[in-house]
């Protein structure tokens, strides 16, 4: 992990959000898919297809530093995830980890809209 501190780890597959993705997600936290808390959940989904931590037996979300939304994603918007690895500290019983996770929209001619920044923590026991 520590060696990989500073570095980008790569991008998730893109997806396509449908109408139906945003009217359930506004139907199950009401609010509005296109809010920005859309695109902070997506990392849920894309993390995993980026990174593999491996040597530990479990890994919690611990939170995070900060969130920020930049774009609104929409239906039919091809949304991918980014994270660069920003930090990894001792604490007691395992490591900390800060990860730098950019929500990507990209458009029809490839350029890439962020739609939102997080600085994700999570514990690896």
């Amino acid at each position: 992990m520590r060696a990989n501190v500073g570095r980008h780890l790569g991008h998730s597959p893109e997806i396509t959000v449908s109408q139906h993705q945003l009217d359930q997600f506004t139907q199950a936290t009401g609010t509005p898919g296109h809010d920005g808390y859309m695109a902070l959940s997506l990392s849920n989904l894309f993390l995993p297809k980026i990174v593999e931590i491996q040597g530990f037996d479990m890994g919690v979300n611990y939170g995070c530093e900060a969130v920020r939304f930049a774009s609104p994603i929409t239906a039919g918007a091809r949304v991918r995830a980014g994270a660069r690895l920003q930090s990894a500290t001792d604490v007691p019983g395992g490591l900390q980890t800060l990860m730098l996770i950019t929500v990507e929209i990209l458009s029809t001619t490839n350029t890439v809209e962020n739609a939102c920044t997080i600085e994700s923590l999570s514990r690896w026991y």
